[in-house]
């Protein structure tokens, strides 16, 4: 369940105390929530769930696609740090979130690879697409939109608890099948994680950020993130329908 923001101020002099409360409220439900579909192996909020085997040749067709979009997403995510980013860096300019209209920048690796997934989709109408979403979104619609989301996000979450290194972590993705409709789909999802500095250092700086701190406020999640190398930061949820 997500509470939208209106945007507005409140004037009176209970409003922060109506704030507090309605965060205490979202946390709870969500816990709730959560646990509750846990339960009961319910991952979407409109779709029945399929459990996923391995035996079906169908999902394990879709499990292999969805491993290698996956695995080309991370990779050109990778070389447009290394080769564009650091390259521009090194120049005086670099990436930025809001790069239109400024000379010599180009967007975030998590934005670029967002316009790839969207270009993907629209040119070629493949039977999968990808998004990125996180707790700790910093693009507004990249939060955890439904019950996919927030119980892959709990899956991961889980696997870096209590741990003494995250670079030591043997991640595993989330996966589930969905019937939507006359459509069976496939959904799979990893943890996306903080692979150099330069990803921990961009992203503390955002957590510092005063819109970026209401945001937290308002969504029940602890601000001021202070994030580590190789920590989770969001997922790569990878959709694959199924033939």
């Amino acid at each position: 369940m997500q509470l939208k923001r209106t945007g507005s101020i409140c004037s009176l002099g209970h409003c922060g105390r109506f704030k507090s409360v309605l965060v205490r409220c979202r946390l709870q439900m969500g816990v709730a929530l959560s646990v509750l579909l846990s339960a009961m192996h319910v991952q979407a909020d409109d779709h029945a769930a399929i459990k996923y085997d391995p035996s079906n040749p169908s999902h394990r067709e879709a499990f292999k696609v969805a491993e290698a979009v996956n695995s080309i997403v991370r990779s050109v995510r990778s070389n447009y740090t290394k080769r564009l980013v650091k390259k521009l860096k090194a120049d005086g300019y670099g990436a930025d979130m809001e790069s239109i209209g400024k000379p010599g920048f180009i967007p975030l690796p998590a934005q670029f690879v967002k316009y790839v997934g969207i270009q993907l989709q629209r040119d070629t109408k493949q039977s999968f697409s990808y998004v990125l979403k996180s707790q700790w979104n910093i693009n507004d619609t990249a939060f955890l939109e439904d019950e996919v989301d927030r119980v892959s996000w709990a899956f991961l979450d889980a696997q870096q608890k209590g741990v003494d290194s995250f670079k030591s972590i043997q991640w595993k993705p989330f996966v589930t099948v969905r019937q939507s409709g006359e459509e069976s789909v496939l959904e799979y999802v990893a943890a996306d994680t903080a692979a150099g500095e330069s990803c921990v250092a961009c992203h503390n700086a955002w957590e510092q950020r005063p819109e970026i701190i209401e945001r937290r406020q308002m969504d029940g999640v602890a601000a001021r993130k202070l994030f580590k190398l190789h920590e989770m930061l969001g997922m790569l949820r990878v959709s694959v329908t199924l033939e």
